[in-house]
């Protein structure tokens, strides 16, 4: 499923984590105040990071692609707005 068809609950865990990685990325690189993406900028961030997605064992989604999920980077306009940016996975980057 899309992150859209997750509960809002779901989504909501999904977006705390990253949460913390863009604050432990802005806070490394010294920036505060930060704007956090929208609630549509981060669909499209997590559609096209994992793609598609399961409720695993533990009540919690998870990557269909567990394994094998997109890359991602964390940048910051002039404005402190966050962006983020997801690259395709490389089968060629394991060998």
């Amino acid at each position: 499923m899309k992150f859209k068809d997750l509960s809002k609950d779901h989504q909501q865990f999904l977006i705390d984590c990253i949460n913390m990685n863009i604050d432990q990325h802005a806070d490394n690189e010294g920036i505060g105040n930060i704007e956090y993406p929208s609630l549509n900028e981060y669909e499209i961030f997590f559609d096209n990071y994992d793609e598609d997605y399961i409720i695993g064992e533990y009540g919690y989604p998870t990557s269909i692609h567990e394994d094998y999920h997109n890359k991602y980077s964390i940048e910051f306009d002039e404005s402190n707005k966050v962006i983020l940016n997801v690259f395709e996975y490389d089968y060629n980057d394991e060998y």
